[in-house]
């Protein structure tokens, strides 16, 4: 496995968050590659955490920096994506470690020909449960790919700050299967600068949300406000084998 990072000005703090967690997991160095925007940040980061791991420069922007996690590595190269600010695994099952939990999420993905997983995106509220077949969100601060190189699975830079909703979609679509599990999330820091939050985050994500209710009418019912906040609904969909199955009512409230 590998652990892939997008992170933009976190040069002070990855080391003591994401990294730091990875290595109390017992994840080897040659194994975590940091992928940052530019040749500035790339000097910022070596500067701070040294030598030790993989710093790659990629793209600027955390929708253009997914694509070019994805076509970086190798086909069918099992990658695990996280956020920089990364604290602690978190799961209902308190007897797997957070490497062995991913190792056999891969394999499971495989026996099912599956190509995206990821866990549930609060990490204070989980659930027992688990699904294999539906349309559902797969956020981006921690997911596993069995990589591909198909562009259609690229994400555009109109989806920022919801690019991982186009990459669950996309995924969808594509193979009709997506992974989540329910019982287990990350905790994360709540750290206000850097990241997306070095940019008018509130309204690239408005914009972000009308063009995927533009682009994907079919996999999303609406588009609302929340707490100042544009939030995005998926449709309820599942997959029969290859056929998509649509409900006949949609949450319309």
């Amino acid at each position: 496995m590998i652990f892939a990072i997008p992170s933009y000005n976190r040069y002070k703090t990855i080391f003591k968050h994401t990294i730091s967690f990875l290595l109390k997991e017992n994840t080897e160095r040659n194994d975590i590659y940091i992928f940052v925007a530019n040749q500035e940040q790339y000097d910022l980061y070596r500067d701070h955490i040294g030598d030790d791991f993989n710093i790659i420069i990629g793209k600027l922007g955390i929708a253009n920096q997914r694509n070019f996690i994805r076509y970086y590595f190798n086909e069918f190269e099992e990658i695990i994506v996280l956020d920089d600010d990364i604290l602690r695994f978190v799961s209902l099952n308190d007897t797997i470690s957070f490497l062995d939990f991913c190792k056999e999420q891969f394999i499971i993905c495989k026996e099912k020909d599956i190509h995206l997983w990821g866990a549930y995106p609060i990490s204070f509220y989980l659930k027992q449960t688990e699904t294999n077949n539906q349309l559902t969100f797969i956020i981006g601060s921690f997911y596993g790919l069995i990589n591909s190189h198909d562009n259609d699975l690229d994400v555009s830079d109109k989806a920022e700050c919801k690019e991982d909703i186009e990459m669950s979609i996309l995924h969808f679509k594509k193979y009709g299967k997506i992974r989540r599990v329910n019982w287990c999330s990350l905790a994360k820091s709540k750290q206000k600068k850097g990241g997306l939050f070095d940019i008018d985050r509130n309204t690239v994500n408005h914009n972000s949300a009308l063009y995927l209710k533009e682009k994907y009418p079919e996999y999303i019912s609406k588009i609302y406000e929340r707490k100042g906040y544009t939030e995005v609904k998926l449709r309820n969909l599942t997959s029969d084998v290859d056929k998509l199955q649509v409900e006949e009512k949609f949450e319309t409230d």
